[in-house]
């Protein structure tokens, strides 16, 4: 099979080579955010905008352009959809079991009646665990449905747990993003986590104190923003202790248990309230999935049975230039996968509290046809994302920023920002732009580690209005069509904690 060499600057004039490669973004963001159509709609006619772009523009191949978006569809459907379905239906068997009831009894017992301790607890601390165990979307789906059981309304639970699911995104399923990022930029793991956890304090408070705002309803009250910032400082300090001092793999699981610890602790002694018992079991469903997550990462569990299909046309058949490298195109069939163990843990639960198999069947069936559009949109974005890789044009968009001169701190984490907002994946964006910005920081004499740090931590920023993400959390809830919504509420807040952590970096780089 002939050889097909990726361009980096294929119209030969690099400013119009990005303005052809940012064609598929653009049109995503103006069709949701200005005509307001569906996500599904959206996503199909930017893939199909970005098909044109790569077989005119990059001249690439039918067999890369079709072999890289069914590539992606197939990833959209499993894991990803398969562990957002999987998911939802846990919600859906521990409510039919009283565990959402009983949990909401809980939290109103136990805390202030304060929505902005509970959507700090749930979906910026409970949620921040969730992703340090499993990421994939599931904290998402399962921090919105939670809020929306303690009274939220549904559009704002999305919107809460998208903000809250970023400052704990680089260390998903024990560390796999960074792991990731140290492997193409061929840097040390620990170096990266401690640069990353120091460029992550800032955010990590700018988002707990803006959880507690949106949820308050943009009210003042100054106690329960001190809980905001103490959770918010407890689990950047936390994170940077366990990157410098223990193993950065565990940053993501340790540093929110020890924020949990220290806030409960702090509101017990602040409001003179008890952790009460009433409704503790509703906890129940999310120490199993939780345990069984855990169990299935740190040992690997996850990869029994695993089928490799090298993917044809494109394994091993482009030249990327810039790196010097082949792609590689293996996808990775999980029987035992996130998503499966997600069923497995329902189906304990509705054992656990004697639910009919006919109920739980009648669950299941309408979890799939009620995730049904959403499971569309997810497999479009991804063929999307996976499109714009292997064809070159996300490469494109990072190669023209890393020609900032002295300014690339400011925009580095825009790259990593770019890569997760197409594709919803802090990791794929690390594999993409790892090596860019080793080599941008190394030619402009920069350290290395601040920039691959700064593509993590942009890349979690840009996760918070991913269509991909977006589309969990509101099919999570039951609501469709609402995507532009969303991402017009959402992006101002993404980009401008984006700028604030380059400018951060930037004053930081210069300073010394």
């Amino acid at each position: 099979m002939d050889m097909w060499v990726q361009p980096l600057d294929p119209i030969g004039a690099l400013p119009l080579s990005c303005l052809a490669s940012l064609i598929p973004i653009l049109s995503l963001i103006i069709l949701l955010c200005i005509f307001k159509f569906p996500g599904w709609k959206a996503a199909l006619l930017s893939s199909i905008l970005c098909f044109a772009v790569s077989l005119t523009i990059y001249r690439a191949p039918l067999r890369v352009v079709f072999s890289s978006y069914i590539y992606g569809l197939m990833f959209g459907l499993w894991p990803i959809s398969w562990i957002v379905v999987n998911a939802i239906f846990l919600y859906n068997v521990a409510s039919e079991c009283g565990c959402i009831g009983k949990l909401t009894d809980w939290m109103k017992n136990s805390l202030p009646n304060s929505r902005g301790l509970y959507a700090l607890f749930i979906a910026f601390l409970l949620g921040g665990l969730i992703e340090g165990v499993d990421g994939y979307g599931f904290p998402i789906a399962i921090s919105s449905t939670l809020l929306v059981s303690l009274g939220f309304k549904p559009i704002d639970a999305v919107c809460i747990s998208l903000i809250a699911n970023t400052v704990t995104v680089p260390f998903a399923s024990l560390g796999v993003p960074v792991e990731t990022l140290s492997m193409v930029s061929n840097l040390d793991l620990k170096p990266i986590c401690i640069h990353l956890s120091l460029q992550l304090m800032p955010i990590s408070v700018a988002v707990a104190l803006l959880i507690v705002w949106i949820a308050s309803n943009r009210e003042l009250d100054h106690s329960i923003y001190g809980v905001g910032l103490l959770a918010g400082v407890t689990l950047a300090v936390s994170m940077y202790m366990v990157s410098m001092f223990f193993d950065p793999r565990l940053s993501g699981i340790l540093a929110p248990i020890a924020s949990i610890l220290a806030t409960i602790l702090y509101v017990k002694a602040r409001f003179k309230s008890g952790i009460g018992s009433i409704g503790l079991d509703g906890w129940i469903p999310w120490i199993i999935v939780s345990s069984a997550m855990g169990l299935s990462v740190s040992t690997g569990l996850y990869r029994l049975f695993c089928v490799k299909i090298y993917v044809a046309g494109l394994h091993g058949s482009i030249y990327i230039p810039l790196y010097g490298t082949l792609a590689t195109a293996i996808y990775e069939l999980q029987p035992v996968a996130h998503g499966t163990i997600a069923l497995a843990s329902a189906l304990i639960v509705a054992y656990i509290y004697g639910l009919k198999p006919s109920t739980v069947a009648k669950l299941y069936i309408g979890t799939w046809r009620r995730m049904m559009y959403a499971v569309l949109t997810i497999m479009e974005i991804l063929g999307l994302a996976f499109l714009m890789n292997y064809t070159g044009l996300s490469l494109t968009l990072g190669y023209t920023l890393s020609y900032t001169g002295p300014f690339y701190p400011i925009l580095s984490g825009f790259i990593g920002w770019i890569g997760t907002f197409v594709s919803g994946s802090e990791t794929g964006s690390n594999a993409l732009f790892g090596s860019l910005q080793r080599m941008t920081a190394e030619m402009l004499g920069i350290t290395p580690y601040i920039t691959t740090g700064l593509n993590a931590a942009g890349g979690v920023l840009g996760k918070m209005v991913s269509l991909q993400s977006i589309a969990i959390g509101l099919s999570a809830v039951g609501l469709k069509g609402y995507e532009g919504l969303v991402m017009r509420r959402l992006i101002g807040y993404s980009l401008a904690l984006t700028s604030m952590l380059g400018l951060t970096v930037y004053i930081y780089t210069i300073l010394t």
